[in-house]
């Protein structure tokens, strides 16, 4: 199974990249002459993309949606890997869903609302890291309920072993019986033996 800790890094790593294709997205948005270099052809266009009438939603733009999401993600992460708190891990599944939500419906929105069909690279590899960082934060999210699962396991009761333990355990002095096996420097046993010291 993989560990918290490389699962904490998978998701530092595609909140990253994420972030710089949403960053890209932006510049090339402000600075046309960017566009050029994801547009590959009719179909794989971010100029195409950015011309049509869904670049916006609203007076909001696109990338801006991604920006802001990756950013609030990556805060939400740093203060988790601060806290393990498990409300923190709870909002960063929250906030990666609704995400991969929005991925879903702008990807949507190029394949099938924009005529001729048309797809932008750049938003690509942010839609990929959005999918990258939910893999992970479920992968984080199982782990922490197997471990509340073991934790619930030991509190429910002692195991086999522990009672036969117990069991063996010779009655204390308060109890009324006699301590046996304890060194014989304590004062009780040297006094029950008739020793001296």
């Amino acid at each position: 199974m993989v560990s918290a800790e490389v699962l904490h890094r998978g998701t530092w790593a595609f909140l990253i990249v994420g972030l710089g294709f949403s960053l890209f997205a932006m510049f090339e948005s402000l600075d046309t002459a960017l566009q050029s270099v994801c547009s590959l052809n009719p179909f794989f266009s971010c100029a195409r993309v950015d011309a049509s009438a869904y670049s916006h939603i609203g007076p909001v733009p696109d990338w801006s949606i991604g920006v802001g999401g990756f950013i609030v993600m990556i805060v939400v992460e740093a203060m988790l890997q601060r806290t393990y708190d498990h409300r923190l891990l709870q909002l960063l599944l929250g906030l990666s869903l609704t995400a991969v939500g929005v991925t879903v419906v702008l990807a949507y929105t190029e394949l099938f609302l924009i005529t001729p069909p048309v797809f932008c690279p750049v938003c690509l590899g942010s839609y990929l890291s959005n999918l990258g960082v939910l893999g992970c934060v479920l992968g984080l999210v199982r782990l922490r309920r197997g471990a509340l699962r073991e934790e619930a396991a030991d509190s429910s009761g002692p195991s086999h072993h522990e009672e036969e333990e117990e069991e063996d355990t010779p009655p204390s002095p308060k109890e009324g019986g006699a301590r046996r096996g304890a060194r014989a420097s304590e004062p009780e046993d040297l006094a029950a033996s008739g020793g001296t010291s």
